[in-house]
């Protein structure tokens, strides 16, 4: 009996250890579940804060490229402008340079056909060609030279020796 005895001791033992246990792990598992529910609600917050930032940072990255897009085109506007300026300034300049060489060439012309008319036409050295002819007379002249410069040698007195000969 002794034995027995001893044996439903170890078996009442053995039992009352198994509830402690199946007690503890409960409690364990309770703790388990709360701490499972606890992080699965960290991750899930986690899951939303990364998929804001990613939309953040795509919309700022979305509005740098349309920065760039916009400096860009003002940069090929700016461009153009200085284009159409410089061009503007080159044919002004072109301008104004063929007219100041249309009216000195005009006006050097003129005082050469008037000096060499006015020497041609006199028999004597012409100091004044306004002297011996007029402006706006209309005289006959032969081209006697033509130089590097565009100066034309010309002379009344060739024009008769000319007709005198033919």
């Amino acid at each position: 009996m002794d034995f027995l005895l001893t044996l439903g001791f170890i078996v009442l033992a053995a039992g009352a250890s198994v509830s402690l246990t199946a007690l503890w792990l409960r409690r364990s598992e309770g703790q388990a579940e709360t701490t499972l529910a606890t992080t699965e609600a960290r991750l899930q917050a986690a899951l939303r804060d990364r998929d804001s930032a990613i939309e953040a940072r795509v919309a700022a990255e979305r509005g740098a490229a349309g920065a760039r897009a916009e400096v860009t085109a003002m940069e090929e506007r700016i461009a153009d402008f200085e284009r159409v300026r410089r061009e503007m300034l080159d044919a002004a300049k072109a301008a104004v340079t063929d007219t100041a060489a249309q009216v000195s060439s005009k006006l050097l012309d003129d005082h050469k056909r008037e000096t060499t008319e006015a020497k041609q036409h006199a028999e004597e050295r012409v100091k004044q060609v306004s002297d011996h002819l007029k402006e706006g007379q209309s005289v006959r002249v032969k081209v006697l030279e033509a130089d590097e410069k565009g100066r034309l040698r010309l002379s009344m007195k060739a024009v008769g020796a000319d007709a005198a000969q033919h």
